[in-house]
């Protein structure tokens, strides 16, 4: 974590910019309790940055099966 972005807030739709998501992605991961958000006012939400790149990478999912090109495999290499 970037100690840049320890007390950096966003609101929910900057956060959705912030991360290249569509508009409510992150709005319905606080809504089911999955990113911590802080309410400011009746209507105003804000997530910190660093629980929001916490949230991603926990999302991010590893390929299932290796690539061909992948070094290590054998499969990048023709067989003769």
């Amino acid at each position: 974590m970037n100690a840049a972005n320890s007390s950096k807030w966003l609101s929910l739709s900057a956060a959705d910019r912030y991360m290249g998501l569509r508009s409510g992605t992150v709005a319905k991961a606080a809504n089911a309790g999955e990113l911590p958000a802080v309410r400011i006012g009746k209507r105003t939400r804000r997530v910190c940055v660093n629980d929001l790149d916490v949230w991603m990478r926990s999302k991010t999912v590893k390929p299932r099966f290796q690539s061909f090109n992948e070094p290590g495999t054998g499969l990048s290499q023709a067989k003769r």
